[in-house]
């Protein structure tokens, strides 16, 4: 029962991450979420999860400090991909161990190449390999989790259609005189 706290009290931080208005305020939420996915996944005995959260807490302070000599190395994207992988192969228990994984790297790819259009379509396959790595966790905080990332995404892509097919409509027609 603790564990589903502490994973409702990290779908309460995630809802705050993209409320901020500056970078170093996200990236405190995503680091305080972060620490609450790690303690929801430790609790739960679903470790690969737990590691992958916990590689997350690291990358965002190296993001957090980003313009500092130390941290504004490219190299740190493939330290965390090796992480990832090496957590999964420490943390293995059964095939559904990859599945956070898979999830990690997908992400990290999709954050690191930053485009957002991108980034709406990975969650579909993230939120997927989360979602069923919760089911077999009984993560039912996860599960909460990864259906409203999932509505979320449906949601952005339908208001980037909408937007775009406005800006069409709007867009000033040429005439040839």
């Amino acid at each position: 029962m603790f564990a589903q706290i502490v994973g409702a009290l990290g779908i309460a931080a995630s809802l705050f991450i993209y409320q901020q208005k500056d970078r170093s305020h996200l990236l405190i939420w995503k680091l305080i979420s972060d620490v609450l996915w790690a303690s929801h996944y430790l609790l739960l005995g679903a470790y690969t999860a737990m590691a992958i959260s916990t590689i997350a807490v690291f990358r965002e302070i190296v993001f957090f400090n980003r313009q500092k000599r130390w941290a504004s190395s490219k190299l740190w994207y493939f330290f965390f991909m090796g992480c990832v992988v090496g957590s999964a192969v420490l943390t293995w228990k059964t095939p559904a161990s990859l599945l956070p994984a898979v999830a990690s790297l997908l992400s990290v790819t999709g954050f690191y190449i930053g485009n957002p259009r991108l980034s709406r379509i990975l969650v579909f396959p993230i939120s997927g390999a989360m979602l069923t790595y919760d089911l077999t966790c009984d993560s039912y905080m996860g599960i909460v989790n990864e259906v409203l990332t999932i509505l979320s995404a449906i949601l952005g892509i339908l208001r980037a259609r909408r937007e775009q097919k406005r800006r069409a409509t709007e867009a000033p027609t040429s005439r040839a005189t």
